[in-house]
């Protein structure tokens, strides 16, 4: 098993948790009945899941890839989707569907807003990154010639 780096490995944990954490309480409507992510939204929803799905597509993607290119772009997307889901979480925990009077805030939402902060960081971690991946092969050695003889 070739050795992961933070930033993945911060990343690949928060995406399984960020999918579990959907199907928690989210929302406590005023006739005491709980909503998950799943029931309480309808786009966010779907971009929480691709967000946690492509988590654990980039911690997939650095144990078994062989170059760079597919982790790197998987950062790339992952960090900016990560960042716009935490702002939407954010502001659905600020301004939760329906009444804000009415409909009081779960521990599953706080802990959906950490987690994508979480990938956020993982990612944003894992892409600033410059040393060189355990994935990379290492560059080959300069062909040695011989000096020329001079006349």
């Amino acid at each position: 098993m070739r050795k992961l780096r933070t930033g993945e490995l911060v990343a690949g944990a928060s995406a399984l948790v960020l999918f579990v954490a959907m199907f928690r309480n989210w929302y406590l409507v005023p006739s005491t009945r709980l909503l998950n992510a799943w029931e309480a939204f309808g786009v966010i929803d779907v971009l929480l899941c691709l967000l946690a799905l492509l988590g654990i597509a980039l911690l997939v993607s650095q144990l078994v890839g062989r170059g760079p290119a597919l982790p790197v772009a998987l950062e790339v997307i992952t960090t900016t989707l990560a960042l716009a889901a935490t702002l939407l979480v954010l502001y659905r925990i600020l301004n939760q569907p329906g009444s804000n009077d009415a409909v009081g805030v779960a521990a599953g939402a706080w802990l959906g807003a950490a987690c994508c902060l979480a990938l956020f960081l993982g990612a944003w971690l894992a892409l600033s990154d410059e040393r060189p991946r355990p994935a990379d092969p290492p560059p080959p050695e300069p062909e040695r010639r011989p000096t020329p003889a001079r006349s």
